[in-house]
């Protein structure tokens, strides 16, 4: 559909994980949610390497909605059959 939404995080594979590479993957998710969702505020971005031997890198976005209905929404008409009487 868009084919430049979302990150890139297939790079990141096979390299070791370590304090460098956390604080990359944040900027890259930071990046993207900034040039992809205007409509939110990024409170925070937790990366958990808890799994990390099992190939397993959780990523948690706490984040506030900023306001709604701006002009970078992507809405999909719905309005066949809209405010028509049945």
């Amino acid at each position: 559909m868009f084919p430049n939404y979302g990150c890139d995080l297939q790079e990141m594979l096979f390299k070791p994980l370590d304090l460098t590479l956390i604080t990359q993957m944040k900027g890259i998710v930071e990046r993207a949610i900034l040039y992809h969702e205007p409509r939110i505020n990024i409170l925070s971005i937790e990366i958990d390497t808890q799994e990390e031997l099992q190939g397993e890198v959780l990523i948690q976005v706490n984040y506030e909605v900023r306001n709604t209905n701006t002009r970078s929404n992507m809405v999909f008409p719905f309005y066949k059959g809209e405010a028509t009487e049945i």
